[in-house]
């Protein structure tokens, strides 16, 4: 389960942006 927290935590260990991490994440869940 990744939160809003945990997204711009991930988006920093990835070096990318919370808004790509987020399309990412968009793709794998429903929301």
């Amino acid at each position: 389960e990744l939160c809003d927290r945990n997204v711009s935590e991930t988006a920093r260990r990835l070096n990318m942006h919370r808004r790509t991490l987020q399309r990412i994440l968009a793709k794998r869940a429903p929301r």
